[in-house]
């Protein structure tokens, strides 16, 4: 997704920002008193120092910070904005003897604690706002994205539409007419009409408990295990602690099939597929991994249909990407992380 403002556009509000509070500073100064146009040097310190003391603060709110809460941020400023203060103040002064320039003094030294203090909250004011119209304009451009996500997968389901009652009764009823010496296969059954139940259930659900995902997965890879006998093991790393927490429906199959079909299927001895999900700097992180045949240098530059979709989904509802990269000692790894969502 791309940004609203590039970095080059905000400097350059940024420094008509200054100029035009500077020249109106100068203008100010010039009009009280016998107008002398000298007097800009005082105007170009005292807007050259509130640029350089704001850097910082901006860099720790907007860049460092921005994922906190705005009300959070909000109590920075009680902070920063006295330090911002007092170093101008002393900096001002500083710069003014050094280079013989005018500063108020006696009661007078006020107004160089009034003034600095309503420009601070006047700047910062319009960064939070050109932040909120920025974060606005982002949402729009998410929010059509996700619209034409949704209409794209519309018109795939009505491609490919086949109707999953229809399809696990008709199953259930061929699962009724085997006979009990047919076992591995009546299970077999179950377990393919358990998954279009499955898809059934969640083809209207944006979230869906965690739990949930791993049994439709465990169901998945027992139907591929019947395929793949002993060539195909699976284990299980999962913190039951997290269980509970909602996560995007399906989000895991895309990538245990290409697991299988780019890793397990090529090789002779098949290998062992590992999911693991587990709590990292309050987000779960999933690590899917396959000790199959690896990945060439084609699999590192391109995806399939079913990862470039997940990685769309994971940037499009969370901003945060997916990564492929080499097992070791072979095979391939997919990691990726979600926020926790109770």
């Amino acid at each position: 997704m791309k940004e609203v403002i590039s970095l080059k556009k905000r400097i350059f509000i940024g420094f008509i920002f200054y100029f035009i509070f500077g020249t109106m500073y100068w203008l100010a100064n010039s009009l009280q008193t016998e107008f002398k146009f000298n007097m800009w040097k005082e105007a170009l310190v005292d807007y050259s120092l509130k640029g350089v003391l704001t850097i910082p603060i901006w860099y720790l709110l907007f860049v460092v910070l921005k994922n906190k809460s705005l009300s959070f941020r909000l109590k920075i400023h009680l902070i920063t904005c006295p330090l911002y203060v007092f170093l101008w103040f002393h900096m001002f002064r500083f710069f003014a003897v050094l280079l013989g320039l005018f500063y108020l003094k006696g009661t007078g030294k006020v107004w160089d604690i009034y003034i600095p203090t309503l420009f601070y909250f006047l700047q910062f004011g319009f960064f939070h706002a050109y932040e909120y119209w920025q974060n606005f304009q982002l949402q729009t451009i998410k929010e059509n994205e996700l619209k034409e996500v949704a209409r794209v997968a519309q018109i795939n389901n009505f491609k490919a539409q086949l109707q999953p009652h229809f399809l696990f009764n008709t199953l259930n009823s061929i699962n009724a007419t085997l006979t009990s010496d047919n076992e591995p296969a009546r299970e077999l059954i179950a377990k393919l009409s358990d998954t279009f139940r499955y898809a059934a259930k969640i083809s209207d659900k944006e979230l869906i408990p965690l739990y949930e995902e791993i049994q439709f997965i465990k169901t998945c890879l027992e139907l591929e295990q019947a395929r793949f006998s002993d060539r195909l093991q699976v284990i299980y790393n999962v913190d039951e602690t997290l269980i509970n927490n909602l996560v995007p429906p399906m989000i895991l199959q895309p990538i245990v099939e290409n697991a299988i079909k780019h890793g397990i299927a090529k090789s002779i001895d098949g290998g062992t597929i590992t999911i693991s999900v587990k709590e990292v700097f309050n987000k779960i992180y999933f690590e899917i991994s396959d000790t199959g045949f690896g990945l060439t240098d084609t699999d590192l530059n391109s995806t399939g249909i079913g990862l470039s979709n997940t990685k769309k989904r994971l940037k499009i509802l969370y901003n945060e990407s997916l990564t492929i990269s080499e097992n070791n000692p072979k095979g391939a790894k997919v990691v990726f992380n979600i926020p926790i969502q109770k």
